[in-house]
């Protein structure tokens, strides 16, 4: 049993790397569309095979669908080169939208654009669409003169091939013309993030406390015997099956402490987690193959990659070469929506239980100063001096603070204050103060009640002047 256990979850494993490279790969869906699209041009040649060897049954086709060798010739001919055109138009609007996410967006973002299915599935129909035309239009030309009967079938299927493309291409400008808008791309970072999120948390009501007695287990673990499970190469960690390995632990009678979470980058040879148990029990492969480590970063289980995503965005918008504070005032708005709804999930939830309510994994976890932190410190830093973007930050942290816990609004309120000590090597007008103050007070009064009246912006000299 224990041997088709294993087998199975190593087959879990495969297909979860097959699956990764997959979605990284720009070229699979089409290839795949174009391999279709052969079977289908084989098969529409066997029809017409058919229908010649029964000639009977060309009365009962209407003769709409019927043509001759020649219009064959002349429709599947047009049809391949008009596919071809469209293809080649896609390619260059393709290359025009990643030329523009490299450039003034961010290079991370650009995954998303090529890893979007609309995108593979369009340019798929146009490869098949000519790949089907350009082999049924070989097929033809063999098997004229051979056959007495000069009629055909297939040329139908070609036209409604062309007329599908047509529709797809229209389509697809759409499709270019809404991912080329930076609101979109920000929208569709942040809804991804959110799906993660509900898919790997739970929500933190939802959740019930763990009694004291069954985590004892993970404060004990340093007396007992430790095998070290080191990394085989560099790269992200891109994927984490805390299922398989709390089915490992709970096998070999271990306790798995991971020390690198999704995202952390790591060198070959550094040690990726310790498991602790019987050396004899444990077999360093069956741990290291629950952890996919790749050379990008991956956003399917990892919550920080997003947030980067939208931090870059938001930060190359402020450069001199751009100069865009609107997109940096949105990028910054989803990003208290993203930490929001951050804090009413189980983030900090590092033990993993079987089915006996034993302590089998411990996770690495960040706390929500970190989160915070790598969310704005960034966007603070090159932002300093605009109060259009400071005004921004103090709205995000004020809603975070709207919907935290009471050490999720200390750590807001600490966040708060380094954002606005920022502002003592800049100044500021009047309106702005006034503007920014009024912003602060609103944090103060749900964070920091005891502090409001005590905190007040002043220039030049500090960032806030606090009354004894």
């Amino acid at each position: 049993m224990p041997t088709l256990l294993n087998k199975r979850e190593h087959e879990v494993g495969v297909l979860t790397r097959v699956w990764l490279f997959i979605r990284a790969s720009y070229w699979f869906i089409p290839a795949i569309y174009g391999i279709i699209a052969i079977i289908l041009a084989f098969l529409s040649h066997q029809i017409d095979q058919y229908l010649w060897g029964n000639p009977q049954l060309l009365d009962s086709i209407p003769p709409l669908f019927l043509s001759d060798f020649d219009l064959a010739y002349t429709l599947l001919g047009t049809i391949a080169a008009s596919i071809l055109t469209m293809t080649s138009i896609s390619f260059s609007s393709i290359l025009v939208v990643m030329t523009t996410y490299v450039t003034q967006f961010s290079p991370r973002s650009l995954q998303n654009f090529i890893t979007d299915p609309h995108t593979q599935r369009i340019l798929g129909v146009f490869i098949s669409g000519f790949v089907y035309a350009i082999v049924l239009l070989l097929l033809t030309k063999q098997q004229a003169g051979i056959t007495d009967v000069d009629v055909l079938i297939s040329p139908v299927i070609a036209v409604l091939f062309a007329i599908i493309s047509v529709g797809f291409f229209v389509f697809f400008v759409h499709h270019v013309a809404k991912w080329i808008q930076i609101r979109n791309l920000i929208e569709s970072i942040y809804n991804d993030t959110i799906k993660v999120m509900d898919k790997f948390w739970e929500n933190q009501k939802d959740v019930k406390p763990d009694d004291p007695w069954e985590d004892w287990e993970g404060e004990e673990i340093l007396d007992k015997p430790c095998t070290q499970v080191k990394s085989r190469k560099s790269g992200y960690v891109q994927w984490i099956d805390l299922d398989g390995l709390k089915k490992q632990a709970e096998e070999d009678e271990t306790i798995v402490e991971l020390l690198y979470s999704h995202g952390d980058y790591l060198a070959g040879g550094l040690v990726v987690m310790n498991v602790y148990g019987d050396k004899k029990q444990v077999s360093e492969g069956n741990y290291s193959k629950r952890v996919i480590i790749g050379t990008e970063r991956e956003s399917i289980q990892d919550i920080r990659y997003g947030i980067v995503k939208l931090v870059e965005i938001s930060v190359r918008s402020l450069s001199p070469g751009v100069n865009d504070p609107f997109t940096a005032i949105e990028g910054i708005k989803h990003l208290g929506h993203m930490l929001s709804a951050l804090c009413k999930k189980a983030y900090l939830e590092n033990y993993v239980h079987d089915s006996k309510r034993n302590v089998r994994v411990l996770k690495k976890v960040y706390e929500f100063k970190d989160y915070l932190y790598q969310s704005y410190f960034q966007i603070r830093h090159y932002g300093s001096s605009d109060s259009a973007i400071l005004a921004a930050i103090l709205d995000s942290l004020y809603e975070i603070s709207t919907h935290g816990s009471d050490m999720i609004k200390k750590d807001v309120w600490s966040f708060t204050e380094y954002v606005i000590e920022g502002m003592e090597h800049h100044t500021f007008l009047d309106w702005d103060l006034s503007r920014l103050q009024e912003k602060l007070d609103r944090i103060a009064v749900i964070s920091a009640p005891g502090r409001k009246d005590h905190v007040r912006l002043r220039q030049p000299k500090k960032g806030f002047d606090e009354h004894e």
